[in-house]
């Protein structure tokens, strides 16, 4: 888990404008299994 964490926190490093967001309850379809959490993304994306 710990070069997980590293490698999440190089794609951060891509951009000067980036953040992680973790979805605790979802696997590879957040989406699905908790589309709030990709509705409060969006609509911070939208409020920048």
């Amino acid at each position: 888990m710990k070069i997980w964490f590293e490698l999440q926190d190089d794609h951060l490093k891509l951009s000067t404008n980036s953040k992680q967001i973790f979805a605790q309850k979802s696997g590879h379809y957040v989406q699905l299994d908790e589309p709030q959490v990709v509705v409060d993304a969006v609509k911070e994306l939208i409020s920048q």
